[in-house]
């Protein structure tokens, strides 16, 4: 492959400078007066403090789990209410989400630890002085106060629960955070939980399977084992968060399969058994036969299920997810090409009957990534448990999230498949991943649309847009051939093997980009390009339809530059970066587009929002246009610099006030309906948008990046705060003719190819079959 004439630029971090940003805003005074809360808060206070005083030791942890609810109108960070937490010793222990009991509108509740005294305490403080305290303020924001757990049986479907011997179900139980009567969070104060958890359960006939416990964040998972009549009772246990009945593997859709390639003819296996990089794809499935001539001397088996390969039951999906990591769609040819990575099989997919299958599979999972660290990993095979509107946490979603976060991996999840669709399947809800959906034609061909059998979304907070996109995974016209034991070829459906492919499209991307190849940058190049649909909703493709080749969009035709920003943030630092225009632009319209990734620490008990670090962008477009403010009646006038400095001048003698940065204009981020107010979506961790905009509005544009934090449910500053690594692609698109990707590259010298210096070749090709 020759060099690129105009590759893809890298470097535009080198032109970061550290900015003020001005915070403004006044607090909306709360709508409920203080007497109406007294009213309505005081017997509520009242009757949850007896309750608390009053419940029977065997029942809880070393406090009582109550809950807060918040008016929606005030479940932003910011209306986080410390004080009332201080004024009743009440410990934060999650939240979670559930529809306003006046407007049904979706809000959140706050899962507080109380102590006997607790509610008193609240309501002394809800009741003292005759002038309104910060206290009874922050109290007029919350709409009820009630005790955990209401709702805990509805999510157990005793139809899909996997059972024992004894015809029991087996049930994941999660347990709230153990605090101690000090407020502390202590292996004493979980071991009296999970202890009297432990016999409530056994009163019900029930057994807890110790040796499967799961500690994520500070949530409990304790995989239990109790009759279909007793979920009622064990879910009276105040420390219990929720019950979820533990699956088996997810199944593809139903379909014919068919045999063959083409009649009578299959390709001959590839000339060598060398990819064409030193790229490698990790794959958790099943068995696999990897002596398969296709898949010979490309795969590699750690079998951690012990239930061989070459020949063993179900090694159908394993040898196609594995094909389709290599090559992608099977196509009529001659001879396979050189794929460009090699695939690393492990097998996760034994019985799919065994009650704790799913809780073992996690575990190799954590313990093979911790070991081995790959860059890339494909999963197919995981729970048949769909997210719920609730965003409750699953231990998949949280596992998978935390090493992505913390080990720079990028997780590929193809989100389930069903007829009739359903919602997306955990892990594909996970933040720091690319859940991937099934389309019904290869890219370029069109029209496109969702494969009738691909799950929807949205997805949890912080990952609403679910599916992040789409890639062909077969249809019953036109099957996804890949490879077969004991045959050469096979026709399959499902996001199974559309997940793969999109890893395969990311390995030869991340042998491009070399050392600028991280896992945030792969996700970022992946939604940037993919191709958005006219007509469909994000819940049904997501961002689009990924590229099989990201060969192609590393070339920039002369009318258009792509830059990549790779940086740090430290929190509450603000810093901006240029937009690549060029100084003097050619009059026309001109189309920006913008895709910001990074891999967020989450909260696993704070199901509301569960992202912790988020990124405000802004977008600055004309450098000499700024605002102007009258303090005294909150006006603003927008004034240009040089052309209004007159204007300026006797503004500014009638006491106007002289903003120092350039006007912000919105940057049109693409969301989901759910984000669309309070945060709008700023706590999501791959974000893209775009507009348009004329010549004359461009004058050495900017964008902003502002570093946001939270924890415990409040917005977190200070010291101790680590910093977050991002991602950023911008594109800017003139109209045809003009030269932008020469002037800047002139301009900003500092930009450089973000190719590696010896390109490889991805063969795709769009000729389908028969």
């Amino acid at each position: 492959m020759q060099e690129r004439l105009r590759p893809t630029l890298g470097g535009g971090e080198n032109y970061r400078q550290q900015v003020k940003k001005e915070r403004s805003g006044r607090e909306r005074e709360p709508f409920r007066s203080l007497g109406d809360t007294r009213e309505e808060l005081g017997p509520q206070l009242s009757r949850l403090s007896s309750i608390v005083r009053e419940m029977p030791a065997d029942q809880r942890g070393d406090r009582v789990i109550v809950e807060a609810t918040l008016f929606s109108d005030y479940i932003a960070n910011s209306h986080y209410p410390a004080q009332v937490l201080n004024a009743g010793d009440l410990r934060f222990v999650g939240t979670r989400a559930r529809p306003s009991a006046e407007t049904g509108e979706p809000t959140k509740s706050l899962l507080l630890a109380a102590t006997p005294e607790s509610m008193s305490m609240v309501s002394n403080a809800l009741f003292e002085g005759s002038r309104e305290t910060g206290t009874q303020r922050q109290l007029r924001k919350i709409e009820s106060f009630g005790i955990a757990g209401s709702r805990i049986v509805e999510r157990v479907n005793i139809d899909a629960a996997l059972r024992d011997g004894d015809g029991r179900i087996a049930v994941d139980a999660v347990l709230h955070p153990p605090v101690d009567r000090s407020g502390r969070r202590t292996p004493a104060a979980a071991r009296t939980v999970v202890g009297r958890f432990g016999e409530w359960v056994g009163r019900s006939r029930g057994s807890m399977l110790g040796d499967y416990i799961r500690v994520l964040g500070g949530l409990f998972f304790v995989p239990i084992l109790i009759p279909d009549d007793e979920c009622d009772e064990v879910s009276k246990f105040n420390g219990l968060r929720t019950l979820r009945e533990l699956t088996g593997v997810s199944s593809g859709p139903d379909g014919p399969e068919y045999r063959e390639l083409m009649e009578g003819i299959d390709p001959t296996p590839p000339s060598s058994k060398q990819p064409t990089t030193g790229v490698r794809i990790c794959v958790f499935d099943g068995p696999v036969e990897h002596d398969h001539p296709y898949l010979d001397g490309f795969v590699t088996v750690d079998d951690r299920a012990g239930v061989g390969t070459v020949g063993a039951p179900l090694a159908d999906h394993g040898t196609a997810v594995a094909s389709a990591a290599l090559y992608g769609p099977l196509e009529r040819a001659a001879q396979l090409p050189m794929p460009p990575a090699a695939v690393d099989h492990v097998v996760i997919r034994p019985k799919p009957d065994d009650p704790v299958h799913m809780p073992w599979a996690i575990n190799q999972i954590t313990q093979y990534v911790r070991e081995h660290k790959p860059r890339i990993v494909n999963i197919s095979v995981a729970p048949a448990h769909e997210v719920d509107d609730d965003d409750e946490p699953h231990d998949w979603t949280i596992t998978l999230d935390q090493l992505a976060h913390e080990l720079d991996v990028l997780f590929l999840v193809a989100v389930g498949n069903s007829r009739p669709a359903r919602r997306i399947f955990v892990p594909a809800d996970m933040v720091n991943g690319l859940a991937v959906g099934a389309c019904d034609q290869r890219s370029p061909l069109a029209p496109w649309a969702r494969a009738e059998y691909s799950h929807v979304g949205p997805g949890r907070a912080g990952a609403r847009i679910r599916p992040s996109g789409v890639m062909f995974g077969g249809t019953n016209a036109t099957p996804f051939m890949a490879a077969k034991p004991g045959e050469k070829t096979v026709g399959k459906l499902g996001t199974s093997f559309s997940a793969p492919t999109v890893a395969r499209a990311l390995a030869g991307l991340s042998a491009e980009l070399g050392e600028r190849s991280s896992a945030t940058t792969l996700r970022a190049f992946a939604v940037h390009f993919s191709e958005p649909h006219d007509d469909a909703h994000s819940d049904e493709v997501g961002h689009g339809r990924f590229p099989e080749d990201f060969g192609p969009h590393l070339e920039c035709p002369e009318n258009e530059v792509t830059v990549l920003y790779r940086d740090v943030l430290a929190r509450d630092e603000v810093v901006s970066v240029p937009v690549p225009a060029p100084l003097v632009l050619a009059p026309g319209t001109y189309s920006l587009r913008w895709t910001l990734a990074y891999a967020s620490p989450v909260s696993p008990e704070d199901a509301f929002e569960y992202t912790q670090a988020g990124i405000e962008l802004s977008f600055r477009p004309h450098a000499l246009k700024t605002t102007m403010r009258e303090p005294s009646t909150r006006r603003t006038k927008t004034v240009h610099l040089e052309k209004d400095a007159a204007l300026i001048r006797e503004l500014q003698k009638a006491g106007w006030e002289l903003r120092g940065s350039p006007s912000t204009k919105p940057l049109a981020p693409e969301r989901h309906e759910r984000e669309r107010r309070n945060d709008g979506g700023k706590w999501e961790s791959v974000v893209r948008g775009g507009l348009n905009m004329r010549a004359s509005s461009i004058y050495r544009p900017q964008i902003w990046l502002d570093y946001l934090s939270r924890d415990g449910g409040d917005i977190s500053r200070g010291s101790g705060i680590p910093d977050l690594p991002f991602s950023l692609i911008v594109s800017i698109a003139g109209p045809p003719g003009c030269n932008i990707y020469d002037d800047v590259r002139s301009e900003l010298t500092l930009l450089t190819s973000a190719v590696a210096s010896v390109p490889i070749e991805i063969v795709a090709t769009t000729e389908t079959q028969d």
